[in-house]
């Protein structure tokens, strides 16, 4: 699994397939609908944020059409996304490690 110039938390997008802006919370994601399947990102609508497990939007970083704004990025966030690239990498699409 391979996720080009990862995105931090907090980053507001706009994706091919969906009207409503998105707030990404969190990184390879599972859901229950495909458990086989790890998505890249998981993400709230914007700006409504967390409303139940059921509006948890997963989806890959081919799905997004612009990036509306950044999240915050200090030396602690830049460290854990050197780490988050050594998990990506041993994980293939199927959600199981190489």
């Amino acid at each position: 699994m391979v996720i080009e110039n990862i995105l931090p938390i907090g980053t507001v997008v706009e994706l091919n397939n969906i009207d409503a802006r998105l707030i990404i919370a969190g990184y390879c994601a599972q859901s229950e609908n495909n458990p086989d399947y790890t998505w890249d990102y998981s993400a709230f609508v914007f700006p409504i944020g967390y409303s139940g497990v059921d509006n948890v939007i997963s989806f890959d970083s081919d799905q997004i059409k612009n990036i509306i704004a950044y999240g915050y990025q200090d030396d602690e966030q830049l460290s854990y996304m050197k780490e988050l690239e050594k998990i990506i990498a041993s994980i293939d699409k199927s959600g199981k490690e190489k």
